[in-house]
């Protein structure tokens, strides 16, 4: 699905820190959004709710692995 990485980008943005405006882009992809300090842990649930929505996918949060779907690359693969 070619459309869930600008998904993921946009739903990162929303749910981000107040503050931590930074460059998605330009960040560790593989490296956690948490660890990172761009989101924290109830927004990467809102997170993946939203996009649960937004994508039309039907996800348990139990099967995010949470070693390797916090960030940029695993919530792409996830969704896709």
């Amino acid at each position: 699905m070619s459309d869930v990485r600008p998904q993921v980008l946009d739903g990162i943005k929303e749910f981000q820190k107040p503050g931590s405006d930074v460059d998605l882009e330009s960040l560790d992809q593989d490296k956690s959004l948490i660890d990172l300090g761009v989101l924290d842990s109830l927004a990467f649930v809102n997170l993946v709710l939203a996009l649960e929505g937004r994508l039309n996918s039907s996800v348990s949060l139990g099967d995010i692995d949470p070693f390797i779907h916090t960030s940029i690359n695993g919530l792409t693969e996830f969704f896709s």
